[in-house]
């Protein structure tokens, strides 16, 4: 998605600067001249003065508004180049993974899906810290977008649960709309923390009591009013 936005805005500035060209060479500059001129202006550079006066020129002064649309475009480009080289450093993950060690009695949510965004909305208005276990780039700049903490794992892994802070968390919410998956996760939850309640989403009612054995602490169905149950159960166990 980034990539994208970024190709179509350095496609547009060189379109728009091929524009600015071409317009001070309608002037009656050299084409040389033209490129100079217009490559400082979108730079924003001091350049020298030109033989034409801009402000009785309207092919110069149609070239300086697109050099300065050009010149915005760089910066956002090349804003957007430097985080991207700043998340390819992972300073963001270690950053987020070091203040999710600082948490206690947090809730850790396994999907971001529809379910599990109506969970973090319920919990953010009480003020409850959570974080997310997203699988995929696109799930983790969503969470940067909703501003809510994320590490990137797979939830049955005892590892991202740990960078989840698992040792440190009230609940763990799976709200996969897969009871198989589900019943993993709370297994493997179970496995790192015995302490931990697991409250889980399930779609078909004669998979709770293979969810009870795997060590749920509450089943939450149906899925149209599973946000504001599971929500509810940690709340009520803070007031």
């Amino acid at each position: 998605m980034i990539d994208e936005r970024l190709t179509i805005i350095a496609y547009s500035s060189i379109i728009l600067f091929i524009a600015a060209v071409v317009l001070t060479a309608a002037s009656g500059l050299g084409i040389a001249v033209a490129i100079a001129w217009n490559a400082l202006l979108a730079l924003d550079i001091e350049y020298y003065k030109l033989p034409l006066s801009v402000a009785e020129n309207p092919f110069l002064v149609a070239a300086s508004i697109i050099d300065v649309i050009v010149f915005t475009l760089l910066a956002v480009w090349l804003a957007a180049l430097f985080f991207e080289f700043i998340k390819g450093l992972g300073i963001r993950e270690r950053f987020q993974e070091r203040k999710i060690r600082g948490f206690r009695g947090h809730v850790i949510i396994t999907s971001m899906n529809r379910l599990g965004e109506l969970v973090s909305v319920k919990l953010k208005e009480k003020g409850m810290k959570h974080v997310f276990i997203v699988q995929s780039q696109e799930e983790l700049e969503k969470a940067d977008e909703l501003g809510v903490f994320a590490i990137m794992g797979n939830p049955t892994i005892k590892e991202t649960l740990i960078k989840a802070g698992i040792g440190n968390a009230a609940y763990i919410v799976a709200c996969s709309d897969d009871d198989i998956k589900n019943s993993m996760i709370a297994i493997s939850a179970k496995a790192v923390d015995s302490r931990i309640r697991i409250i889980t989403r399930v779609a078909k009612e004669e998979n709770i009591p293979k969810l009870s054995r795997s060590g749920v602490y509450k089943c939450i169905m149906p899925e149209a009013a599973a946000g504001d149950s599971m929500s509810e159960s940690i709340i009520s166990a803070y007031s």
